[in-house]
């Protein structure tokens, strides 16, 4: 059975959006039909350099359906004060996008810093950290993004 199509005034409509409901119930994917076609590789640490602190980590999902892979990358870091424009850790060159991306970040318990700008790709292969003010030094920020490699 497929799905059937449900259009106002049609005649059995209720019956039908049942049909098609229990179609989906019967359907359902089931963890032993979904892991073979996804690769979730485990945690990475990447180690933090030019004076920041903290910890950036990143995993890989594989489709078995198409060549690019799902990254996300997640981290906090500290020691921010006098280091904008640095490069905070390094990323494996395989796993850069080819146009350089932003990252979302939060201040989770501080607000002292402005405009902060993380971003990867490019020809750059290490993750960098900008801002236009900052506080002291002893605050952080967390950074998260996830995007496919085959981004353009």
């Amino acid at each position: 059975m497929a799905l059937t199509k449900i259009f106002t005034g049609m005649a059995q409509g209720p019956e039908a959006i049942d049909a098609n409901f229990n179609f989906l119930d019967g359907n359902k994917p089931n963890k032993d039909t979904v892991e073979p076609k996804v690769d979730i590789s485990i945690w990475h640490n990447e180690t933090m350099r030019n004076g920041f602190t903290g910890n950036v980590h990143w995993r890989t999902l594989k489709f078995a359906s198409s060549d690019a892979m799902l990254v996300e990358i997640i981290g906090t870091v500290g020691n921010l004060a006098g280091r904008s424009g640095n490069y905070m850790c390094d990323f494996p060159g395989s796993l850069v996008p080819a146009r350089e991306i932003p990252f979302t970040w939060a201040q989770p318990r501080n607000n002292d810093f402005d405009k902060v700008g993380v971003s990867l790709g490019g020809n750059v292969t290490s993750i960098k950290l900008n801002f236009t003010a900052g506080g002291a030094s002893n605050l952080f920020v967390d950074i998260h993004q996830v995007y496919w490699t085959d981004i353009v």
